[in-house]
């Protein structure tokens, strides 16, 4: 399977199915929540916002639901490239769709504000995750560190 074809690979995709194999009759292998977020998550590696945000929008045509998993990386990618309102636009998002916040949803926020230096509203969310019971990971820390580096700041990491 070649990586770079996306999305659209899946969409041509035919796979013998039982009910081909008993029936005769084609039948289509539709993408589900795991594909996308395989697929985004490789695309994300590779620093591809674009296709990144062609499949989040093939996702919503097809009624799939983005998860936390895709939200970090559509977000955490959006700040590494410096789209910040973007990026601010499915935080938005993420907060309407997922009920309960996991750790996920606060490491997006916090690598999202921590890249533009807004370590007060960053440190904010880290005490609200800490206040949910949510201990603060590696990828936290790492957040507040590469902001402060990247801010020549590295008394306050």
């Amino acid at each position: 399977m070649d990586p770079e074809m996306g999305l659209g690979y899946f969409s041509e995709m035919k796979i013998q199915t039982k009910k081909e194999l008993q029936t005769g009759e084609k039948d289509l292998c539709r993408p589900d929540i795991t594909t996308y977020q395989n697929l985004i998550r490789n695309f994300v590696l590779k620093g591809n916002l674009e296709r990144v945000l062609d499949l989040v929008t093939d996702m919503k045509r097809n009624d799939i639901q983005p998860n936390s998993s895709i939200y970090n990386f559509v977000i955490i990618e959006c700040s590494k490239q410096g789209c910040f309102e973007l990026a601010l636009c499915f935080i938005e998002e993420m907060k309407e769709n997922i009920s309960q916040p996991n750790a996920l949803f606060y490491t997006s926020l916090i690598f999202f504000y921590c890249r533009q230096a807004k370590f007060t509203k960053a440190r904010f969310h880290f005490q609200e995750m800490k206040n949910q019971g949510l201990p603060p990971d590696l990828s936290i820390y790492n957040s507040f560190i590469e902001g402060h580096a990247e801010n020549r700041d590295m008394i306050a990491s």
